[in-house]
């Protein structure tokens, strides 16, 4: 028992899966999209709650535990929102600006895929 498991579970801007995976399995930590976004929450603020979340129960001898994350939370997270609407206004102008965008994300985004097929972007469909 020395393990965390982090399970992503299908879930964009409703959690509804997501909570009832909770409730049935009491899992240590469960983001919620929706409080998520009404607390809006940074990606630190969200970094925090779950470090703080496992040295909690690491001070109790309890090195392992279970993590419950909806997939579109990311989407929900006001710097994530913010550059994917960057990225969505500039694959919807000009092809020049989106070829140039998409040079400098993927060396960033290596293996992860980004773009949907109507040329939009997406962080919670990129492979995992």
């Amino acid at each position: 028992k020395k393990y965390w498991h982090f399970i992503k579970v299908m879930g964009r801007s409703a959690s509804r899966v997501a909570l009832e995976c909770a409730l049935e399995t009491q899992p240590n930590i469960c983001l919620i999209s929706e409080e998520v976004a009404s607390k809006k929450m940074s990606l630190a603020q969200i970094a925090d709650y779950i470090a703080d979340s496992v040295v909690k129960r690491s001070e109790k001898g309890m090195n392992f535990g279970v993590a419950i994350i909806p997939e579109g939370v990311v989407e929900i997270v006001p710097e994530f929102k913010k550059l994917i609407q960057e990225i969505n206004e500039l694959l919807a102008g000009s092809k020049a600006d989106a070829f140039n965008l998409l040079a400098l994300l993927i060396p960033c985004f290596n293996n992860f895929s980004l773009i949907y097929k109507d040329n939009t972007a997406s962080p919670s469909k990129a492979n995992t």
